[in-house]
């Protein structure tokens, strides 16, 4: 009976394990190392000619590794709580960390440190992933991408949750507003900006995508920029109370201030988005618009409509008025409404139609790390 038992507990194993590994399943850990915090993602994947996708777990820690750039010999073990979960997760799956492979790619909030600075945090993450964890780990898969790579990344994100790759449909341009920086990208038939574009090649269909970064225009970044100015109570409501100022918002003259701020980056410049083609707005954007109640496809007037409603009220009453929002994110929705005003339909020149804003596509949460994945099988594809 023992041996029987063991034949059989064996068998189990054997089938669990053949289950697993008999599929073209792979697995795959990125870690979005972001300006205010950084989430692993554990993706599922197969390939193909157009590979599939999936994130099947994620889990998000605080607060980002540039926050390091003083005591980097601990930026490594600050990402102790996402890896410990993400490596029980894919345990419980019975898959080997050998065979998964991880990658921590940095975005906006590293590209303001040093490069030594940033070497010095990547060297820490590197040493403690090494000591700590079976992942197989290449010294390339831990660094700062490009505003133009992470552009490129949720492009592909957005038009691969549309299905857009494997209908050989139209794509759709990507707007991701981020705390530092944010990136426009879009498939374009110019080729007059090579140093803004890059070619792909996905399911037989050869994609020119143009993609734009702006250090600086995140709304973080802006809003800093805008406090600075001796105008910017204009930017917020009436008796809001913030670095020794009170707030007189006022939309003409806060939307001064941010268009000067955008006319330092000249974005109007180099970005061209094909006539017509339609964007999706994510990110800082969406939260934004789902403060105004401004989903799906919101016109320029609906926008400037619901911030004139809610931003010339008193501090008091808009308090009243959201009493469960927590309050730097309720002051700062009126500055960030009137910069995505000006950013988007000003600067950008994007017609309402044009505009969708979401969170998620086909019930997926957008995030570009799905994008940097597909990226990389493409790339080793060609």
């Amino acid at each position: 009976k023992v041996r029987l038992l063991k034949l059989y507990i064996f068998c189990c194993i054997f089938l669990f394990s053949l289950s697993a590994f008999s599929s073209n399943h792979q697995y795959a850990v990125l870690i979005d190392a972001g300006s205010t915090g950084s989430r692993a993602h554990v993706f599922e994947y197969e390939k193909s000619y157009v590979p599939i996708i999936h994130d099947i777990y994620n889990k998000s820690t605080s607060p980002g590794l540039s926050s390091y750039a003083n005591t980097p010999a601990a930026a490594g073990a600050s990402l102790q709580p996402i890896l410990d979960e993400a490596a029980l997760y894919l345990q419980n799956k019975g898959v080997p960390l050998s065979k998964v492979s991880v990658s921590v790619l940095a975005t906006a909030g590293m590209r303001l440190l040093t490069l030594d600075e940033q070497q010095a945090i990547y060297t820490s993450v590197r040493n403690y992933i090494r000591n700590n964890y079976a992942f197989s780990l290449k010294d390339q898969d831990v660094r700062t991408i490009t505003g133009q790579l992470e552009g490129v990344f949720g492009w592909l994100d957005i038009n691969y949750l549309s299905n857009n790759f494997t209908d050989s449909s139209t794509t759709v341009g990507s707007i991701d507003m981020g705390g530092a920086s944010t990136q426009i990208a879009f498939a374009t038939t110019d080729t007059s900006q090579p140093e803004n574009e890059v070619t792909l090649k996905i399911n037989n269909k050869n994609y020119r995508i143009f993609s734009q970064s702006f250090l600086g225009l995140g709304q973080n970044q802006a809003l800093s920029a805008m406090m600075a100015n001796k105008e910017s109570p204009s930017c917020y409501p009436e008796n809001y109370s913030y670095n020794t100022q009170t707030g007189n918002f006022n939309f003409s003259t806060c939307s001064k201030i941010y268009t000067e701020i955008i006319e330092n980056y000249n974005p109007a410049e180099s970005v061209h988005p094909d006539a017509g083609q339609p964007f999706i707005a994510y990110s800082g954007i969406f939260y934004a618009y789902d403060f105004f109640n401004l989903l799906k496809s919101p016109t320029q007037n609906e926008l400037q409509s619901q911030i004139d409603a809610n931003c010339y009220l008193s501090w008091d009453t808009l308090q009243s008025k959201y009493p469960a929002m927590p309050t730097k994110s309720l002051a700062n929705y009126c500055a960030h409404g009137v910069y995505f005003d000006a950013l988007i339909y000003n600067a950008y020149q994007l017609q309402s139609t044009q505009l969708t804003v979401t969170d998620n596509i086909n019930d997926t949460n957008i995030d570009w790390t799905l994008g940097a994945l597909l990226y990389s099988l493409v790339q080793k594809e060609e």
